[in-house]
């Protein structure tokens, strides 16, 4: 081949060059650059992974925090419910109390006017018994004895009463 030009020493010696190159760029280069692919394509993996994993957390969270809030809701719903009936049951309350009082002091009142209208009354059978007695006397001109005096005062009375109503 030396007629070619071609020198076998040579190729084979580029040959050998050419093997241990490919040897020390696999050793020394492939691999690293291939482990680093692997190594990133791993982390990316798991960093995927983890935002999964973080976005399932965010959603059972939200799903939580619906539920707290839902629940919260229906609590302070039922605790205005409360709140409304207790003060209309108190409202209730303090118009009956307030009835109550408003009818003892009515019949307080009506008690206080028959009292008086008791008072009146005897304080006028009184008088009207002391004219008659007095009147009687004079048309009499003597003086009258109780027993007298008694029918005289209920005849007068009677005749008062009646013709005053």
């Amino acid at each position: 081949m030396e007629a070619l030009g071609i020198d076998v020493k040579l190729i084979v010696v580029q040959a050998a060059n050419f093997l241990i190159l490919l040897y020390l760029l696999k050793r020394f280069m492939y691999q690293p650059i291939l482990n680093m692919l692997n190594k990133r394509a791993e982390d990316s993996q798991a960093i995927l992974d983890e935002k999964n994993e973080l976005s399932e957390k965010i959603e059972n969270i939200d799903k939580e925090r619906e539920e707290v809030l839902k629940q919260t809701r229906t609590e302070a719903d039922e605790i205005i419910s409360q709140a409304r009936g207790k003060g209309e049951r108190l409202a209730q309350q303090v118009e009956g109390e307030a009835k109550e009082k408003a009818a003892q002091i009515v019949k307080q009142g009506q008690e206080s006017v028959a009292l008086k209208e008791r008072e009146l009354r005897e304080k006028l059978r009184n008088e009207v018994a002391a004219i008659a007695v007095d009147t009687a006397e004079t048309v009499v001109g003597k003086s009258i004895d109780e027993g007298s005096k008694k029918e005289i005062t209920d005849e007068s009375i009677r005749r008062f009463v009646n013709d005053g109503r």
